[in-house]
Parts: structure tokens; sequence; C-alpha cells
């Protein structure tokens, strides 16, 4: 599932040149951001585990395969995530304070409001948990990944954490994710909770999933 988000270059060209019928191309008229953007994107698979990918960043060749094998363990499990390693617009290996001084991985509710440690391009879901994560919050400072995170700490969803860096993250600077400052870590975990509050009123019906783990 590829999702244009209004792009203004060829990106469209590049994907019809594949001429592969197992791709499925959606068009925002205008651009609606990366929130909107996977939104649509997990609307429209179909599969029983989804993958987000963002478009520059790199996957090792068994990152896939290691992953499935993590859900096929347990058919508890809603969420599967692995270490990234962070490159350059060049695809060279680099250090990011960002990454390098991040917590190290936890599924907790309260542990992942202080510091979220769930990246979107190295993670995977289980379906049944979408239901339980649509809407994504709009006009928020924060993005699905830690939305999907918290959400699934909430109902009790299982994670299993690979620590192998099977995603080369590209930082090159116009990055959409960034470091924030104080007062905007501050403002994020309010519009977290305060979103969190919301969904639960709308989605009272939705019953629990089980218990959390790492």
């Amino acid at each position: 599932i590829i999702v244009d988000d209004g792009s203004k270059d060829a990106t469209l060209e590049r994907v019809a040149a594949f001429n592969d019928p197992r791709i499925l191309v959606t068009r925002h008229k205008k651009n609606e951001g990366v929130i909107a953007s996977f939104e649509d994107a997990v609307r429209l698979a179909n599969g029983d585990i989804l993958f987000f990918s963002d478009q520059d960043d790199v996957w090792a060749a068994d990152k896939v395969d290691k992953m499935l094998a993590a859900f096929a363990s347990d058919e508890s499990v809603t969420i599967v995530s692995t270490g990234l390693s962070v490159i350059d617009k060049n695809g060279r290996l680099v250090e990011d304070a960002t990454y390098s001084n991040r917590p190290p991985f936890a599924s907790g509710f309260f542990r992942n409001l202080y510091a979220n440690r769930f990246q979107g391009s190295a993670m995977a879901i289980r379906r049944t948990l979408v239901p339980h994560v649509l809407p994504f919050p709009k006009h928020c400072s924060f993005v699905h990944d830690e939305w999907i995170g918290m959400r699934n700490a909430l109902i009790g969803g299982r994670v299993i954490h690979l620590p192998e860096p099977l995603l080369l993250y590209r930082r090159h600077g116009n990055n959409d994710s960034g470091s924030k400052s104080i007062y905007g870590k501050f403002k994020k975990r309010v519009e977290v909770l305060l979103a969190l509050a919301r969904y639960r009123r709308e989605k009272a019906g939705l019953p629990q999933i089980g218990r959390a783990h790492v």
C-alpha cells in the first residue's frame, strides 16, 4: 500500500514503472500529513500482519522473516518491534544523540508516556489491534507509532521486542520527527493523555485483548 501525500515530484511515475499488480496506490489531492497518510494505509491494508514503511529507511533482508516468526510464536502477540541503527542521507552509519541516548525498550504505558520507545518503521502490528487504534488523533504533536504503543499497553496487548537492528533509520535533517523542547515534551504528554481519554469514551464498547508483556 503506497499513500502519496500530494507529492510534486516523480513519485507516482516511479511507482507505476514497477508495473506490479500487488501495489495499491492512493493519492491525496493535497498534503495531509504523516498521520493521515499512515491512517489511510492502515485502512486500505488487508493482511493479518501490517508493517509500517517510511520511504527513506532501509530494511535488513531478514527483517520481515524474523518479525513474522515472532508473531507466529504466540498468537497473543499484537506488536513486534526491533532495534535500529541510524544512517545519514547517503546511507552511512552514524551516531545520533536522539537515539543513542534513548532508554531501553519497554512497552509499559507510563514508561512510554515519559519517553516513547516505539518507532513506526521498526514495528509491525497484528490486524486485531487495528480497531483499537483507529482513527489516529489529528492535530497533535505525537504520531501514529507512539499512539499505537500507548493504546496497546492500555488494552493489554502483548509486545515482543527484537533488539537486533533490523532497520536502518535515515536521519537527514529534514525528518518529520525530531527532538522537542521541554515545553514541547510536556505539551505532547498532555495531548496524549487527553486523546486517550477522548478515545476511551468513544470506544467504550471494545473488549480488552489480554495482558501486556515485553
